[in-house]
């Protein structure tokens, strides 16, 4: 019997043959669009905790496997959140945050490569990367309201941190879907490009000029910008778990969630 494939892949950067000090993070249910699973964000923070002890580790890449990064929260974990009460799922969702935010932890710089689509706490996760580069077909959306939910997973904080307030109020509040070039335009990626391969290689580019500087400058440097963006981040978050917790037991989310629900059975 095949044995399941791991949630996440970790792999080595090498150029001819030896390693550049770059890890490779992939998020590995392709088949389903890498959603967003308690399992994936469990292995992604203990892989936070081996690269962090890893003295050699300069820089590192997070990308999505096959045509997306990732299309969101898992399905079925969202149909769970609405068989427990407001507290419980406070409290789920600041241990779902937590697993995924994690990568913040990693004392080098954190490179999204949006390879694809990136919805909803997918691509929260990406805006908790220090860059991103995408391709212009990439489709980026909050579609938390669409599903009658709060938007989480500092979605509310981090996007108006780098975008903007105005822009973090039309995303977040219409659940709009823009291309990788329109996301460009907006800030939210450093860079667009003509497809999935050029952005990978792009981002590569970037990864092995950081690994070339002087490491303890870099990780020292990539703390100071962290402290000034993460001020309020955590307040965000409780207050976006709160809310989340309130949103599962509305039967506007309950509506919503079952057209998802019908549209892939």
């Amino acid at each position: 019997m095949r044995s399941a494939s791991p949630p996440l892949l970790i792999e080595d950067d090498l150029v001819d043959g030896a390693p550049t000090g770059v890890k490779v993070l992939t998020l590995n249910a392709p088949a389903k669009l890498n959603p967003m699973s308690v399992q994936l964000g469990e292995a992604l923070s203990a892989a936070v905790g081996t690269l962090s002890d890893d003295p050699t580790l300069r820089a590192v890449l997070l990308t999505g496997a096959g045509r997306a990064f990732s299309a969101g929260g898992e399905l079925s974990f969202l149909r769970e959140r609405q068989e427990d009460g407001p507290e419980e799922n406070a409290q789920q969702m600041r241990e779902f945050y937590a697993s995924y935010l994690s990568i913040r932890k990693l004392p080098v710089p954190l490179i999204a490569v949006i390879n694809g689509p990136a919805v909803g706490a997918g691509l929260a996760l990406a805006l908790a990367a220090d860059v991103r580069f995408t391709c212009d077909a990439a489709k980026f959306s909050f579609n938390f309201v669409g599903l009658g939910l709060h938007p989480g997973m500092g979605s509310t904080h981090q996007l108006a941190a780098i975008a903007g307030t105005q822009v973090a109020s039309a995303m977040l509040l219409s659940a709009e879907t823009i291309n990788g070039a329109e996301a460009q335009r907006r800030g939210i990626v450093l860079r667009s490009l003509p497809d999935a391969p050029a952005a990978r290689a792009e981002a590569f580019d970037l990864a092995r000029r950081i690994a070339a500087q002087g490491a303890g400058a870099v990780r020292a440097t990539v703390r100071t910008l962290r402290v000034a963006a993460d001020e309020g981040l955590e307040r965000a978050l409780q207050r976006e778990a709160d809310a989340q917790a309130h949103s599962y037991a509305t039967e506007e989310y309950a509506q919503r969630l079952q057209a998802v629900l019908s549209r892939h059975q």
